[in-house]
């Protein structure tokens, strides 16, 4: 993904990321306080094992990160799976929202939303 080495004697191979250790581990269900409002957190596995969706049952905002964003859905990377992917879908199908906030591109409507997990749903 690099286009240019940051410096001369840049070994890749080397590159690692050090893993952050967890203060505490989400679950479904959980509820984030935040300073403005509480954030719901959902377990939406699909795209790897531990991804989670923030929801705002208040203003009805959903923050997806990589769990729903416009374009192709990463389903075949190593972590995913399909037929968990399929079962979150359902789930945000029922859910109500009124603004999505995808960890990748601009905010989307519930109908972007609903269109993305229903054609999902169609091709699975």
């Amino acid at each position: 993904m690099l286009r240019k080495l940051p410096n001369p004697i840049y070994d890749i191979d080397s590159y690692s990321v050090e893993p952050a250790l967890p203060t505490k581990l989400l679950q479904d269900g959980d509820i984030l306080n935040t300073l403005q409002f509480p954030l719901e957190i959902m377990a939406t596995p699909g795209h790897s094992p531990g991804s989670i969706c923030l929801y705002d049952p208040t203003r009805k905002w959903l923050f997806t990160g990589d769990t729903v964003y416009e374009g192709a859905l990463l389903d075949t990377i190593r972590g995913a799976s399909r037929s968990d992917y399929r079962a979150t879908m359902e789930r945000l199908l029922q859910l109500e929202v009124e603004t999505v906030f995808p960890g990748h591109g601009p905010e989307m409507s519930p109908d972007s939303l609903r269109s993305i997990a229903e054609q999902y749903l169609e091709r699975t």
